[in-house]
């Protein structure tokens, strides 16, 4: 989304107004990778060779190389949906700064309780003491990770989560029929009261279809962009 720098710059003025730090902090560019994992990685490339920036921010790609920029010592500024943004013990080898801390740790000794809102709004509106859940995430570390752990927390809050499984293939994908299938059937066969979608943008695409489908239950996702209002209706 073209207006996407907008807070970082307006921050940035602010510092650099302020004189916050010994130096001013520019934004030069916002480079657009598509989703895609093979121009992601050459933008990315290309902005610390070439352009030689100090720090990516906002950081909003599904598929950034953090082992590159922590390689490189670049510091990345994002919403933490990926293990490079993660350690369990505090470390000078991470350059990635999650704005909400790291939110798919590989091996977590508590999951908080993240679903508690959904809970309340899908057992109100079932009457469902234990409503049925299912979560998708991506094919990735970070997605198996992330559909594990959710599970988790949406077991302890209340659903009877009857899958949770990272099965969405990288961008760009051609066909998403398959994975809206499986959880459209995923209630022994039937709809589950709640899909909780996992995979980030591709949770557009699978909203279209899974409302196309006249699915009644409860499509949770966790992109929000004014933008993005009309595709969620």
């Amino acid at each position: 989304l073209p207006e996407t720098p907008i807070g970082a710059e307006a921050r940035f003025k602010r510092a650099n107004d302020d004189e916050e730090l010994p130096f001013e902090i520019e934004l030069t560019e916002f480079a657009d990778d598509g989703q895609d994992p093979a121009k992601t990685l050459s933008e990315v490339r290309r902005l610390v060779t070439r352009e030689q920036v100090f720090a990516l921010v906002p950081v909003l790609s599904a598929t950034l190389p953090g082992e590159f920029l922590n390689q490189q010592h670049v510091p990345y500024f994002g919403a933490g949906f990926d293990l490079t943004y993660c350690s369990p013990t505090p470390t000078d080898e991470l350059y990635g700064f999650g704005y909400v801390g790291c939110q798919v740790p590989n091996e977590p000794r508590r999951m908080p309780d993240s679903a508690r809102n959904q809970y309340d709004f899908v057992s109100q509106k079932t009457g469902k003491e234990h409503p049925t859940a299912a979560l998708i995430s991506a094919d990735t570390q970070s997605g198996h990770d992330a559909a594990r752990f959710q599970a988790s927390a949406y077991q302890g809050r209340g659903f009877d989560v009857v899958y949770a499984k990272g099965v969405v293939p990288l961008p760009p994908v051609s066909d998403y029929t398959p994975y809206v299938q499986d959880v459209l059937t995923a209630d022994g066969g039937d709809a589950p009261d709640a899909i909780v979608c996992l995979a980030a943008a591709d949770c557009i695409p699978m909203y279209q279809q899974v409302k196309e489908s006249g699915y009644a239950g409860t499509f949770v996702a966790f992109v929000y962009h004014p933008a993005l209002v009309g595709s969620f209706e």
